[in-house]
């Protein structure tokens, strides 16, 4: 009787624990973050109307100094206008933020000048944050 326990046990342990790394896996690109908001548009769209595409941001796109963040943690992330958020501060330079981040949103950028070119910017959704107190010159977040 122990020895099947002993043999059934670690069987079980491994199928709960590899079938949460494989849910984890095909729910995307996720994590935790927190940091500094050095700037409230992401450094990689603001490269990208910089070289004359015109980007539709559904939302505000913002650029963090990690703090405390695992090391691979991304610092251009996209806030949906639906994002949640926790505290009555909403996003601005100097602030401090931290969150959660799940999937990835397509942002579509057009060249200005023909020939109209598409391209895309790629950024970690941000789903559930907070941020320190004081007022925003922010004004696209609900409050």
């Amino acid at each position: 009787m122990k020895k099947g326990i002993l043999v059934i046990l670690p069987i079980v342990f491994c199928v709960f624990f590899f079938s949460a790394r494989m849910a984890d896996a095909s729910y995307g690109f996720s994590g935790f973050f927190g940091g500094r908001i050095t700037s409230i548009e992401a450094k990689s769209v603001k490269e990208k109307e910089n070289s004359g595409y015109q980007c539709m941001v559904p939302g505000t796109s913002i650029t963090i100094n990690p703090i405390g963040s695992p090391p691979g943690t991304p610092t251009d992330y996209l806030i949906p206008y639906y994002a949640s958020y926790r505290t009555s501060s909403t996003p601005g330079e100097g602030k401090l933020i931290l969150g959660a981040y799940s999937g990835i949103s397509l942002i579509i950028c057009y060249m200005v000048n023909p020939p109209y070119t598409p391209d895309a910017v790629v950024l970690p959704t941000i789903t559930i944050f907070g941020t320190s107190g004081g007022t925003s010159l922010l004004g696209n977040l609900p409050s």
